[in-house]
């Protein structure tokens, strides 16, 4: 069992392209602050993600005001600042379509079926199977920023693209994304 990453990220680039192109069409309003990978690599899992500055203040306000714990020294600013790149409470988390999804599950099993078989590094906690799952996944997405595929939608003048996998720091994702566009410069 082995993966052609050329080939999968080939196909990433294709089925990631084909959604965005079609949910630009039908939020052609609201201004993005964020697309994101959201992966999770041990299972070859991706879920593309997309968030507003509106939803991510909402989100501030509802917790502050449903939660008599919150942080007083905390600001809604500090809060947002936090969660700012936490996909799981994005408004637009998982908007990959069934046509997606099934075009994805062959690359899907065989990363899961390798994981199982592996060893995870002390360091790093990852096999690696899933060490070249998050580098080309990173790849796509450079990929992605550079044929101008996010310019379809409505973006905020400081819309960013991310790359995570699940139970990682931003700062290892944010990390590992820039030492990946560091290799991929020409």
């Amino acid at each position: 069992m082995d993966i052609d990453w050329n080939q999968f990220e080939t196909l990433l680039a294709e089925l990631t392209t084909r959604e965005v192109e079609a949910f630009a069409a039908s939020h052609a309003t609201e201004p993005f602050y964020g697309f994101m990978f959201d992966c999770n690599s041990d299972y070859g899992q991706i879920l593309l993600c997309l968030n507003t500055e509106a939803e991510l203040q909402a989100d501030a306000e509802s917790a502050k005001e449903g939660n008599p714990d919150f942080d007083a020294e905390e600001t809604l600013e500090g809060w947002c600042n936090s969660r700012r790149w936490n996909a799981g409470d994005w408004k637009y988390q998982g908007f990959n379509s069934t046509e997606f999804d099934d075009a994805w599950e062959p690359f899907e099993t065989v990363v899961s079926d390798m994981c199982m078989d592996e060893e995870e590094d002390e360091d790093t906690f990852m096999t690696p199977t899933q060490d070249k799952f998050m580098k080309s996944v990173c790849r796509v997405l450079i990929r992605l920023d550079n044929t101008g595929i996010f310019d379809r939608l409505s973006k905020t003048v400081d819309f960013k693209t991310f790359v995570a996998d699940h139970d990682e720091l931003d700062s290892e994702s944010w990390e590992r994304l820039a030492s990946v566009r560091t290799e991929s410069a020409p």
